[in-house]
């Protein structure tokens, strides 16, 4: 978790929550660390947070994943993200899908970013692995990048 102010091109400062690789669906998510952040940004007046990708886990990506797994297929995975990832009054999150949540759209052309927006008012997809949004008249871009690189 990262809290980034921004001096914006009108000279005001802006503060948004950072978050990346939650991995839900996996037996090894941190569901509860992702709600402390949450609570932590609400108690900061944070009302974006800015999710660079891997929203769920994904299937198939190294073997042996599918024995770290609680949930199971595409549209069960996005409707378990749906339900579960924290929600917040006041706070938006905008996220980019990563290779994990890429691994649907390999396999199936599910695009579960796009399964997903719509869904809440509160999460809003921006994009496949990158993707630009502007706070403050500031130009952010997020980008997941694979193949474990940093």
């Amino acid at each position: 978790m990262k809290q980034i102010p921004v001096k914006a091109y009108d000279g005001r400062w802006y503060k948004f929550g950072y978050v990346s690789d939650t991995h839900l669906c996996s037996k090894y998510e941190r569901l509860d660390v992702l709600n402390a952040a949450y609570k932590v940004f609400r108690k900061e007046g944070i009302t974006a947070v800015l999710h660079s990708g891997d929203i769920l886990a994904g299937e198939r990506m190294y073997r042996g994943q599918e024995y770290e797994l609680h949930t199971i297929g595409a549209t069960d995975q996005a409707r378990y993200v749906i339900d579960k990832y924290p929600k917040f009054q006041g706070i938006t999150t905008y996220f980019i899908t990563g290779n994990h949540d890429l691994s649907h759209w390999k396999r199936s052309q599910i695009d579960v970013g796009m399964f997903i927006y719509g869904k809440r008012d509160d999460l809003v997809y921006l994009g496949q692995e990158e993707a630009d949004i502007e706070i403050g008249g500031v130009k952010i871009r997020l980008i997941h990048p694979g193949s474990g690189t940093a």
